[in-house]
């Protein structure tokens, strides 16, 4: 399931009122392996877990991608029917990219994957705990393209 909010969906998660949060749901079969993955490997956090007639739900976010959050609902082996899925996440940075991939690589999770001859451009695929593909790829930006400071304060913001 992909679902997309409107404003602040949950007042736990502190987001900005004017962005729209993607949301991304996926049956897995353990949670801890998931938040091994995600959160040890990828360095997301969990943002809340809750427990309903489907089951337990956990759900992570990372501070470098603001609007996004990836939900898991455990589900027992024999019942993941999840659709075929690719998430790439892309980062600017090379050396937060060697960083990462180092860490996966450390913890056991070798690439299903992986593109590394351009130096402008690379990437490897991991195959998460649900079967999804995750693509972590590094991209150069081109020496034109203005980049605006992640940390800094936001003009159209500071009026609310």
């Amino acid at each position: 399931m992909v679902r997309v909010w409107f404003g602040n969906e949950a007042d736990g998660l502190k987001r900005d009122r004017k962005e729209h949060v993607l949301t991304i749901e996926r049956q897995a079969p353990d949670l801890e392996f998931i938040k091994a993955f995600y959160c040890n490997g990828l360095d997301f956090y969990v943002t809340g877990v809750t427990s309903g007639r489907a089951g337990r739900m956990m759900y992570l976010a990372h501070k470098r991608l603001p609007s996004v959050a990836l939900g898991f609902l455990q589900s027992d082996a024999d019942a993941l029917a999840c659709a075929p899925m690719t998430l790439d996440i892309g980062v600017w940075d090379v050396s937060e990219w060697e960083v990462t991939t180092n860490r996966m690589q450390a913890m056991g999770y070798a690439p299903t994957a992986q593109k590394l001859a351009n130096p402008h451009q690379k990437w490897v695929e991991y195959e998460d705990p649900t079967g999804a593909n995750i693509r972590y790829t590094f991209t150069q930006p081109p020496v034109t393209q203005k980049r605006l400071d992640p940390n800094a304060p936001r003009p159209e913001l500071e009026n609310d």
